[in-house]
């Protein structure tokens, strides 16, 4: 079964006493056929299903990056602020400085609890991709399996599956 320069799989007939004659041979070429063009469509579809997620992916991932970056800058512009008014003397008493050092102090507790919730997101985020990819290189091992075993099976009727191409079309 091939359509174009992929290869789906060998299709082999066996026959008994004469072989098919050229009605009965085209018959059995279209079926053929028709199985490799719905194998084909299938992969096309699944490609575009593909690349339609990567997209939305990569939106989503410009978007997170978007929010972090504000939701960092925000307290840093603040905690420079305060650290700049200090520096500088910008306070009437001590007690406005001691405000501007725990507003200070508050604002670089909140971009610790910022960052450290950001480095926890992209270790989880890491472990669920890591898991998906071996759950799906699994689920691809599986079902190429179940596919041989059926061939195997199935081997007085001469149906063969090219192994190679369904690990690498999965």
């Amino acid at each position: 079964l091939n359509v174009n320069e992929n290869v789906y799989g060998i299709v082999g007939i066996s026959y008994r006493n004469t072989p098919p004659d050229s009605f009965e041979n085209s018959i059995i070429l279209s079926i053929v056929g028709e199985c490799a063009l719905a194998i084909e469509n299938l992969h096309n579809f699944t490609e575009k299903e593909n690349a339609a997620v990567l997209a939305k992916n990569e939106q989503l991932r410009a978007n997170l990056l978007r929010s972090i970056s504000h939701d960092l800058r925000t307290p840093l512009t603040a905690l420079i602020g305060y650290l700049d008014l200090a520096k500088e003397k910008q306070y009437d008493s001590n007690e406005e400085l001691e405000q501007y050092i725990d507003i200070s102090l508050s604002k670089a507790m909140q971009l610790k609890k910022l960052t450290d919730e950001l480095f926890e997101y992209f270790l989880v985020f890491e472990k669920q991709k890591r898991y998906y990819s071996a759950d799906r290189h699994c689920k691809t091992a599986c079902k190429c399996n179940r596919r041989n075993t059926f061939t195997q099976k199935d081997n007085q009727n001469h149906i063969k599956v090219n192994q190679r191409a369904c690990m690498a079309r999965f």
